[in-house]
Formats: structure tokens, sequence, C-alpha cells
């Protein structure tokens, strides 16, 4: 998984790799107010999507 911060002035301000067994972990994440989550998520391992798959 990466993970990229950005500053309000759009500056990178952290970047993040990790390599993790996914079968092993459940991911969660908590945020105060809006955050556009399923916009930002990316298949980057060129795999076809569940959701494009016929």
């Amino acid at each position: 998984m990466e993970r990229e911060s950005f500053g309000s002035d759009g500056a990178l301000r952290e970047r993040t790799s990790f390599y993790i067994r996914p079968e092993n972990y459940e991911f969660s994440l908590s945020v105060q107010g809006p955050l556009p989550v399923a916009s930002s998520i990316k298949n980057v391992n060129g795999a076809a999507s569940r959701a494009t798959e016929k």
C-alpha cells in the first residue's frame, strides 16, 4: 500500500509505502470531516478489478 499526504498548499508532506499479506489484515480508516476515499483508491498491479470483469 502506498499513501501520500499533502499540505493545504498542495505540497507533498508525507509518503509511506508498506507491504503486507492482505489475507492476514483488515484495513481501517477514521477521519474527521468529509474525505473522498473511493476516488483515491487505485489499482496499481495491473490486474482487472472485479467491477470491470465480465
